[in-house]
């Protein structure tokens, strides 16, 4: 668990004692996909305005940025099932 944890977060965590500890890695790598989203989120939301004027196709970016975030939503829900695991473990 710990390995899929660590391919889900950015590359300092590889190296960070998190790894060591995999409740804690499964709490962090919520954390940081949570914000993944909300950046996601942001991006959909402003990017009408942002992409104004210039030359790249709105509506062809609008869809990429929906599978990203259709992709996104899957880990996130993967990464919940891993932690809820790792918390009962942790707790017995």
């Amino acid at each position: 668990m710990v390995g899929w944890l660590l391919d889900r977060a950015p590359a300092a965590v590889r190296a960070s004692g998190l790894r060591h500890e995999p409740y804690a890695l499964g709490l962090a790598v919520r954390h940081l996909v949570s914000g993944e989203m909300d950046g996601l989120r942001r991006a959909y939301s402003t990017a009408r305005t942002d992409l104004q004027g210039s030359s790249v196709d709105l509506a062809g970016s609008l869809q990429a940025l929906e599978a990203v975030a259709a992709e996104l939503l899957r880990t996130q829900r993967e990464v919940e099932v891993v932690v809820r695991a790792l918390q009962q473990r942790s707790s017995s």
